[in-house]
């Protein structure tokens, strides 16, 4: 009888898990659900808001040689003792500029096939102000980027970063040369006059 009773405990528990041996589909949602759900594309270019380098306080007075800190985890006493790496660089321009350049080319690449509102020339006059924004912080962090890494080869070539306007997939060439400072400039003022 103990065992009819631990087979049949078994097999409830069992019964009770359908995603014990197939995991169910996570809760991530697809570029897709922005053409129904202005929300979401607003969410997209505003996670590019969420880099902008100046937008919050930023905690270097203790970048000094004379600097006291008793967080020793803290990115700036690590600067100040001499372990400043790659992993660790408060200052770090590069990593964020390209993450909201991809989000803005993300939603650039996607914003005319979302439904703004139910009336046509409202909905096209919402998508222009969106897309103008994100043109705007498109040449805003081009300038960050020229800002923090532009400079100049050993032949005298001032050079900028890679201009990159369409939104990077898997399969993208991550190889993209560094272009020159002047057709970043370019670059730059474009989104300009598009915004």
């Amino acid at each position: 009888m103990k065992k009819i009773i631990t087979i049949c405990a078994f097999a409830a528990c069992l019964t009770g898990c359908d995603d014990l041996f197939e995991p169910a589909i996570e809760n991530n949602l697809g570029l897709e659900y922005m053409y129904e759900n202005s929300q979401y594309a607003e969410g997209i270019l505003a996670n590019a808001y969420t880099r902008i380098p100046c937008a919050g306080y930023s905690f270097n007075d203790v970048a000094t040689d004379d600097a006291v800190s008793n967080d020793a985890a803290n990115s700036w006493r690590k600067i100040a003792s001499g372990m400043w790496t790659a992993n660790n660089n408060p200052a770090d321009r590069w990593t964020s500029c390209r993450s909201a350049i991809q989000y803005i080319n993300l939603f650039l690449a996607n914003a005319d096939k979302v439904k703004w509102a139910k009336d046509e020339v409202v909905a096209q006059m919402f998508c222009d102000r969106e897309k103008a924004e994100a043109y705007g912080l498109r040449a805003m962090y081009m300038y960050y980027l020229l800002e923090a890494h532009a400079g100049y080869t050993e032949d005298g070539v001032l050079m900028g970063v890679p201009i990159l306007t369409e939104p990077e997939v898997a399969g993208s060439n991550f190889n993209v040369p560094r272009s020159t400072f002047v057709d970043c400039m370019k670059a730059l003022k474009e989104d300009a006059r598009l915004a």
